[in-house]
């Protein structure tokens, strides 16, 4: 049993990182959360019946000891919120940290996250404008949000690390945030490229779920918007569709903590793209992503 502590208690913690450890209980317990919002810490440890919960993320870490922590702070406080919990010698290697881009700020009108109550007020654009999200400076907009996946699925799907990248953003329609909201960049491999973008001002049901593998003999595509399952087909060059054999991955690709859980009490190999010397390949793509949106020219990717 791994014992697992949650870092701020906002949108996802509450609607992706909680849910995902507490659907596999015999191997996770949730011992602990925190955040500086008194209110939030103790709603959270009651909704999801978690017996501890904090203000003080140091202290969290020290009486509770846990052995897997989910670092769910605004982007801004990532790298602050991940030493903290590296350094205090009872986490151990980086690989059991979890510091995915997780948000709780307002999007779009209209749009809501996971965990959000269909009855929920909306926001003024005054308001959404006060908040972390819409500020460049703390949140990194559309590109910290959303370019983060398209590099990561672009390096685990080329098979090696990318030369250089060509990116441009910029704010369309968030005139109360001074941060992109739409962005479009474009990664060069050794004889192979991949495009991503990514939009805060399109509607979300209707944005397909991506992505599309464009080859020399046809075509693969995830159909669907990201509101809904999303399924995956396959066309010919001459638009005929093309049976795609089903594949049973097996419990153990589920979700990360299942993962982790298989590496420890099995021995196997972490997943690669889980590990930490991957996931900085992929921070040196996003780096040269935004880096290139800023400069205007394209820029090399670190080794």
């Amino acid at each position: 049993m791994f014992k697992v502590c949650i870092i701020s208690c906002g949108m996802i913690a509450n609607s992706a990182h909680i849910p995902a450890f507490k659907q596999f209980g015999e191997d996770y317990e949730i011992v602990g959360v925190c955040d500086v919002n008194e209110n939030a810490a103790r709603e959270t440890a009651e909704r999801h019946g978690i017996a501890n919960y904090y203000t003080d993320a140091k202290e969290m870490l020290s009486k509770e000891k846990p052995d897997v922590v989910s670092v769910c702070v605004p982007n801004c406080f990532h790298k602050e919120y991940t030493i903290m919990a590296l350094d205090s010698k009872l986490v151990g290697e980086p690989i059991k940290l979890r510091y995915i881009n997780g948000h709780t700020g307002p999007l779009g009108k209209g749009a809501k996250h996971r965990g959000v109550s269909d009855n929920a007020e909306e926001m003024t654009d005054e308001q959404r404008g006060k908040t972390w999200w819409h500020k460049d400076e703390l949140g990194g907009g559309v590109f910290l949000d959303i370019a983060c996946y398209g590099c990561f699925f672009s390096r685990w799907f080329m098979g090696e690390n990318a030369k250089s990248v060509i990116s441009m953003g910029a704010n369309l329609n968030t005139p109360f945030g001074n941060t992109d909201d739409n962005f479009a960049a474009a990664i060069k491999y050794d004889g192979k490229m991949s495009v991503i973008e990514g939009t805060w001002s399109t509607p979300r049901a209707v944005i397909p779920s991506g992505p599309m593998v464009l080859c020399t003999d046809g075509v693969i595509m995830c159909t669907g918007g990201a509101e809904n399952a999303p399924d995956v087909k396959a066309f010919d060059i001459y638009g005929n569709e093309v049976e795609i054999p089903e594949i049973e991955f097996g419990d153990k690709f589920k979700n990360m903590p299942c993962q982790y859980a298989n590496h420890i009490s099995t021995g196997e190999d972490i997943y690669p793209m889980l590990t930490l010397e991957m996931n900085m390949e992929v921070m040196a793509i996003l780096d040269a992503t935004i880096k290139s949106a800023k400069s205007g020219k394209e820029e090399k990717i670190r080794d």
